[in-house]
């Protein structure tokens, strides 16, 4: 993946909060993911404008939680994988 790739949210997928936590549901498969706070702030920031990159998903993480710079990388670099796996994300 690079880290220039947009990322976009398809038309059968809706994400909620509710409390503390987070879940993203796939409207298509009538299934629902639930997401830790890293996820969230992920997945916030690839829901708004301008289209973020792999770049400006690890400093929106970066930008609340103190961790080193690779472990976030590698970690939004892991969780966004798993989203476009899983259908719930799209490179635009």
């Amino acid at each position: 993946m690079q880290t220039t790739s947009v990322f976009a949210v398809p038309a059968h997928v809706s994400f909620a909060e509710v409390t503390d936590e987070a879940v993203i549901l796939d409207m298509e498969r009538e299934v629902f993911f639930g997401i830790n706070e890293v996820g969230t702030v992920v997945w916030k920031r690839i829901m708004s404008e301008p289209p973020a990159t792999l770049c400006d998903l690890v400093e929106a993480v970066a930008a609340v939680f103190d961790a080193g710079r690779e472990a976030i990388e590698s970690d939004v670099g892991r969780f966004v994988v798993d989203l476009q796996a899983r259908g719930l994300v799209q490179v635009a």
